[in-house]
C-alpha cells in the first residue's frame, strides 16, 4: 500500500520532485509524484508516460516506455526472435523461455509398456505400478 501524502511530506525527493525516495530498505523505494504509483528500481521508463515521450510500434501503435519493451514487441510483428526451439522453431525472447517449451517436447517412454509421459516424475510414478503388475 502505498504511503499517503501526509506520510511523504519530509522524505526526500530526486530530480525535479518526481519521484518520492523512501529508501533502499521500504518495500517501494520510490513512488511516482504523478500517480502515486510504487517502484522498487528504476522508474525512468515510467516517467516518460507522464513526459508524453513513449515509443509507439509503427504496425499496431501500441506504446512502450522502453526501447527493449518496443523491441520484444516487434519480433511478434517481423518473427525475428533471439531464441528459437530446437524441436518446432518457435521464436522466443528469452533464452530460459525456450528451455521451459522444450520441454515440452521431451518424452520418457515406460520399457515395459512403451507407455509415453512428458515428466519424468510421471514416468517414475508409473513404473511404481507398472512393474508391480509385470
Amino acid at each position: 500500500m502505498s504511503p499517503s501524502m501526509a506520510e511523504m511530506k519530509g522524505m526526500s525527493s530526486s530530480g525535479s520532485q518526481r519521484v518520492i525516495s523512501l529508501g533502499r530498505f521500504a518495500k517501494f523505494r520510490y513512488f511516482c509524484n504523478e500517480c502515486n504509483t510504487g517502484f522498487t528500481g528504476d522508474v525512468r521508463d515510467h516517467l516518460r508516460k507522464h513526459d508524453g515521450t513513449v515509443l509507439k510500434c509503427e504496425f499496431c501503435s501500441k506504446t512502450f516506455a522502453s526501447q527493449n519493451g518496443l523491441d520484444r514487441h516487434m519480433s511478434s510483428h517481423t518473427g525475428n526472435y533471439p531464441f528459437y526451439c530446437s524441436y518446432c522453431n518457435a521464436g522466443f525472447h528469452m533464452k530460459s523461455r525456450v528451455a521451459a517449451h522444450e520441454k515440452k517436447h521431451q518424452s520418457f517412454t515406460c520399457h515395459l509398456c512403451n507407455k509415453v509421459f512428458y515428466t519424468e516424475y510421471q514416468l517414475q510414478q508409473h513404473n511404481k505400478k507398472c512393474s508391480a503388475i509385470s
